[in-house]
């Protein structure tokens, strides 16, 4: 192995004066080195586009080393088959930070996220370690106004606007507002991904990502094992698994808001026929929705979902998910635990709690008003409820559209004041209500508590319930620009 002192500061060996470095003398020392060497950084800041070659290792010295892009739509650094990038700071101030088309290493970098994206990895075996990604979005500013528009890049040149009167020239770049023009509109210059792959096999270990404007981590179709990170702060949705198979633990996911865009926001969105499997996740603080499994399959282990103003988990169109261990779901609004025409549903020993009443227009439904801890609809099949506390929710503890297939084992419902526990009955899908008749015997495994065993006889004979699939055509209108 080769050591190739590309950059040095000064007063050291020479060749960077302060505050300065050559971006010529790095790209040099790269294209002059082979597989197996190092090419070293000082503690300096160098503007340019940068290819770290095949088999070769990039490295600085921490956050005193800094690399960012010179061209507003450029790349900073990309990493060709086996390069490895340690131990610097990269700014992704153009269209990405770090690009990788097959197999690469991450260790110990920092990426502050200005525009465009973070990471993108478009196939290989890249592997992040200790690699933090961090955009302008705080849980202080998700609100403003400014994030209701957002574009990674600025427009297309020459590209009309679709109205008569345009704001500004397609392409026009307002660095001192951080805006930029697309198809006559001015948009948010905005980091709108923190990492997104694609045909990947992604190893993350220790790997954070916070402040981005549309999603935090997208796998499209990739292979992901991510052990100890976390998502924060982000406008649109926390971690989109579209496809392909992950592996998750010990990963938080917090603060992820719909912000002032009118669309949902969703902690983690598990979709396309993606196997999910977690230990240890925790989703929290969510303006909208936690976990959503659409039309896909997954398996968690000690699960927590804490405190979002909607569904807590959503299992919806799918044929496999799996509840195991001491999970908590607690604080949703609407409902805390939805399964919605699926199959082979396992909820055990889970405790759900504390669902607030909401009340929303739903479709054709109009106002639906809904406060429960779990709603079994339109799923008959292999569907288990074992070993649950249902407790403290404020319309009622459990609503079943009852049918053979759904079986329950040692399931307790408490209910408090006018809340009811547990009722079965038939489903309305055209009117969106249950209409409360169980058959006889169907809460056999159900024990009744507190208020629940003086509400439930004197239930109505109709209550709204869930009977749509999730629509999440506005969230994932996301179209990840070609690197």
């Amino acid at each position: 192995m080769r050591l190739v002192l590309a950059l040095i500061t000064m007063g050291a060996l020479g060749g960077c004066e302060a505050g300065t470095c050559s971006a010529s003398g790095l790209s040099a020392a790269l294209g002059a080195a082979s597989p197996g060497d190092v090419v070293e950084v000082g503690r300096c800041r160098v503007e340019g586009a940068f290819v770290v070659p095949t088999g070769v290792t990039l490295r600085g010295s921490a956050n005193e080393t800094v690399l960012a892009s010179d061209d507003p739509v450029g790349l900073v650094i990309e990493l060709e088959d086996g390069a490895r990038l340690e131990a610097l700071h990269v700014e992704a101030n153009g269209r990405a930070g770090v690009v990788t088309r097959a197999d690469a290493t991450l260790s110990d970098v920092s990426i502050d996220a200005i525009h465009g994206l973070g990471v993108y990895a478009g196939g290989g075996a890249v592997t992040l370690e200790r690699v933090s990604i961090v955009g302008p979005v705080t849980a202080a500013n998700a609100s403003e106004d400014r994030w209701i528009s957002v574009s990674a890049l600025p427009g297309t040149p020459g590209i009309a606007c679709p109205g008569a009167v345009c704001e500004c020239d397609a392409g026009s770049i307002d660095e001192a507002n951080q805006r930029v023009c697309v198809a006559g509109s001015w948009k948010t210059w905005a980091p709108t991904i923190g990492l997104y792959a694609s045909g990947a096999t992604l190893t993350l270990d220790e790997v954070s990502i916070a402040g981005t404007a549309e999603v935090g981590l997208i796998a499209d179709e990739s292979t992901l094992e991510w052990t100890s990170g976390s998502v924060r702060d982000v406008i649109g949705t926390g971690v989109l698994l579209r496809g392909g198979v992950a592996v998750l633990t010990d990963v938080t996911i917090e603060r992820v808001v719909s912000g002032l865009r009118g669309v949902p926001s969703y902690g983690l969105l598990n979709t396309d026929e993606n196997d999910l499997t977690t230990e240890r996740l925790a989703i929290a603080g969510g303006e909208r929705f936690g976990l959503l499994q659409l039309e896909a399959t997954g398996a968690h282990a000690e699960l927590s979902v804490r405190d979002h103003g909607d569904v807590g988990v959503w299992i919806a169109s799918s044929d496999r998910f799996e509840l195991e261990g001491e999970s908590v779901i607690a604080g949703s609004g609407f409902a805390g635990v939805v399964v919605s025409e699926s199959s082979d549903v396992t909820l055990d020993g889970a405790i759900v709690e504390n669902t607030a009443t909401v009340r929303r227009s739903v479709g054709t439904f109009g106002l639906q008003e809904i406060g429960d801890g779990v709603q079994l609809t339109g799923s008959y099949v292999g569907v288990r409820l074992a070993n649950l506390t249902i407790r403290g929710n404020e319309r009622a503890g459990l609503l079943v559209d009852a049918a053979p297939g759904v079986t329950f084992e040692a399931v307790t419902v408490d209910a408090t004041g006018a809340a009811f526990g547990a009722l079965a009955g038939g489903r309305d899908v055209a009117r969106g209500v249950l209409t409360v008749a169980g058959r006889a015997g169907w809460d056999t495994g159900i024990t009744r508590s507190g208020a629940a065993v003086a509400n439930d006889p004197t239930a109505p004979a109709e209550l709204d319930l869930i009977v749509t699939t999730p629509d999440v055509a506005g969230a994932l209108g996301i179209i990840a620009p070609m690197y």
